[in-house]
């Protein structure tokens, strides 16, 4: 199935790019190295659909952004936790 963003409001847009990421990251597609790995090629990804992506904001942010990976597949529905893009979204 292909994947359109045509349509799509830009909230939409983002909130969708960080599902996609967090759940590429969760698979561990690239093994040794995952996260710094899924983060670049996130970069290229983003720089593909034409918007302004660098190294430098995941450099500079590189614990938040992990961070958020991680919130985004953690669960702990005893303490009433979900997982949440929310801070993958503010990234």
């Amino acid at each position: 199935m292909k994947f359109s963003y045509r349509n799509l409001s830009m909230n939409e847009i983002i909130h969708y790019l960080a599902f996609f990421v967090t759940r590429l990251w969760q698979i561990h597609v690239f093994e040794e190295g995952n996260t710094r790995t899924t983060a670049i090629f996130f970069i290229k990804y983003l720089r593909t659909l034409g918007l302004d992506a660098t190294n430098d904001i995941i450099a500079e942010n590189a614990w938040y952004f992990r961070n958020a990976l991680v919130r985004a597949n953690y669960n702990d529905l005893k303490q009433g936790i979900h997982e949440t893009t929310e801070y993958l979204e503010l990234f």
